[in-house]
């Protein structure tokens, strides 16, 4: 089983008219449940009574996020996902803003987390793990065009949509970066040297962070926890740090692996970002022209017409069942003060 682990600057004026509330109110969405909970948020399944559509309801608390110092962090997500328009990329639909909340109202994938799925089946095969990479490289070739950065890749942040392809999620830690930036962000197991040393970063960490995605979806864990080929599930940061920065560290790599794959996962580990495939002069594109990738019609693939590996059995539009633990909170959608000017996220806080 898998171990558990632990912005940009725009135009908001002109945002503010694309998102806004896009013609719906609060009162109009029913509670389905809540499918997810973190630190910051908690994610409802919500039906939109006079269109019958079903999305993804986003609800941070704004005192919380006010002591933890989130402002800047959430109005970041909010920009950037106003200014994104992908297939792998989960869609921002509208916002509201209330005396004691900050709402998003998102596209839902009801399949469930990558993660959720690759603890059913603890890992994948090459085919259906080359699908989904090739979701997250088209993901981060469209937010890097826009010189933004991800900086949050894990499989939890990896969710598959109804069809079966699989989206980008979770955009607190995006930035809009022309050169380099110092912020330490992420998830330990996924960062990079170059973040972890402080030394100032770029687009290299995701492209290191989608090497580590791509060996733990097809190994079972993680890399730089291996000691004598087994992975060490309890390694303390310290020690995972210490691996991570040593450009020495001999990657375990299984025999079942093919040697296109074994590959394109050294290369995406570079130690050094300059030498790392996707920092190279072509970028994006030297990634998707690896050997691994020999089978992905990358067009095809953005117009979603590539047969995914798995598509979720779904009952109805509001099927939960792919999900841990679905509760129903009647009070999820009860809020004083609503503000639904479309500008409501862009005049403050």
């Amino acid at each position: 089983m898998l171990p558990q682990r632990m912005a940009p600057r725009l135009n908001r004026q002109r945002y503010a008219s694309q998102i806004g509330t896009g013609g719906m109110a609060l009162s109009e969405l029913v509670m389905c449940g809540v499918i997810g909970v973190g630190a910051f948020a908690r994610v409802a399944l919500v039906r939109h009574r006079p269109s019958s559509e079903v999305f993804a309801l986003k609800k941070m608390d704004r005192q919380h996020l006010v002591v933890e110092n989130m402002q800047k962090q959430i109005m970041n997500e909010r920009f950037v996902l106003g200014d994104f328009d992908h297939p792998c990329i989960a869609k921002l639909f509208a916002t509201f803003k209330s005396k004691h909340s900050l709402f998003m109202v998102l596209e839902p994938c009801l399949g469930g987390e990558l993660y959720s799925h690759m603890r059913k089946v603890r890992r994948l095969e090459e085919p259906a793990a080359r699908f989904y990479a090739a979701c997250v490289v088209s993901a981060f070739e469209y937010m890097h065009s826009r010189n933004v950065l991800y900086r949050d890749l894990k499989p939890e942040n990896v969710v598959i949509a109804s069809n079966g392809y699989v989206k980008v999620v979770d955009f607190g830690f995006a930035k809009r970066v022309y050169t380099r930036t110092f912020t330490v962000c992420g998830t330990p197991e996924y960062l990079a040297p170059e973040l972890i040393m402080m030394k100032g970063h770029g687009k290299g960490v995701d492209w290191w962070a989608l090497g580590v995605l791509i060996y733990e979806i097809v190994v079972g864990a993680v890399p730089f926890t291996f000691v004598d080929n087994r992975p060490q599930y309890g390694m303390a940061p310290t020690e995972l740090y210490k691996n991570i920065l040593n450009p020495r560290y001999r990657l375990y790599l299984p025999r079942s692996l093919s040697s296109a794959l074994c590959d394109l996962i050294k290369r995406l580990l570079a130690w050094d970002p300059l030498t790392r495939l996707g920092c190279l002069t072509d970028g994006a594109s030297d990634v998707k022209c690896h050997t691994w990738f020999s089978d992905i019609d990358w067009e095809q693939l953005k117009e979603m017409e590539t047969t995914p590996p798995h598509v979720p059995d779904l009952r109805s539009a509001t099927d939960m069942s792919h999900f841990d633990d679905p509760t129903v909170d009647p009070g999820f959608l009860i809020e004083p003060e609503y503000d639904y000017s479309a500008a409501a996220w862009d005049i403050d806080f």
